[in-house]
C-alpha cells in the first residue's frame, strides 16, 4: 500500500509518500515504520482498529472512506 517494490516510477513514489503522510495526518498514531510496512487495506484496518479500540465495521468504514478516492 505505502510501501516501495523498487522498480517504480518517480510518479509512483511521489503519490505513495504522499498518501503515506496523508495516513498519518489522519491517524497520527502510524509510525513512519507501520506506514511502511503496511501493504494492504486489511493491514491498515487492522492497525487502525487496534490502535483506536474502535469495533472493526467502524474502522472498516473509516480506512475505506479515505481509501475509496485514492490508486494505490
Amino acid at each position: 500500500m505505502f510501501g516501495f517494490s523498487g522498480g517504480e516510477s518517480v510518479d509512483t513514489v511521489a503519490r505513495k509518500r504522499g498518501f503515506m503522510a496523508e495516513a498519518r495526518e489522519r491517524w497520527p498514531f502510524i509510525t513512519l515504520f507501520d506506514a511502511s510496512t503496511i501493504k494492504t487495506e486489511a493491514q491498515l484496518i487492522s492497525l487502525v482498529k487496534d490502535r483506536t479500540g474502535a469495533p472493526r465495521p467502524d474502522a472498516e468504514r473509516d480506512v475505506q472512506a479515505w481509501t475509496s478516492d485514492r490508486q494505490f
